[in-house]
């Protein structure tokens, strides 16, 4: 099972390039059965503008920055729960393909 974190868009102000809102996606991805299975879940997070050397102009930044900033404000209690939630749908996702019950009776009607 893969976990992968990705940035899905940014809130920024028009003058100055800031950006103060992030929205994420975390995505855990299993391959079964030659199929690939997903289970995903989003968050946000708002940042306060950065000062002097540490800001990075828009145009500069990449995704590992802006996921850095992300899980600097979350916290890594609310990182492994987002982890853990994407997971849970994962396995649901996992389970609907090979039910372990069903209904139904075997012959017509």
């Amino acid at each position: 099972m893969d976990i992968i974190w990705s940035v899905s868009t940014l809130e920024r102000v028009t003058d100055t390039g800031y950006v103060f809102e992030a929205g994420c996606k975390c995505t855990a991805t299993e391959t079964v059965s030659d199929k690939t299975v997903h289970g995903t879940t989003l968050i946000s997070a708002e940042f306060t503008a950065p000062i002097g050397p540490d800001f990075i102009p828009f145009e500069n930044l990449t995704e590992e920055d802006v996921l850095t900033w992300v899980f600097t404000e979350i916290g890594e209690d609310l990182k492994l729960k987002k982890e853990q939630v994407a997971t849970n749908r994962l396995n649901n996702a996992i389970a609907a393909l090979n039910p372990p019950t069903q209904e139904g009776v075997p012959w017509g009607g």
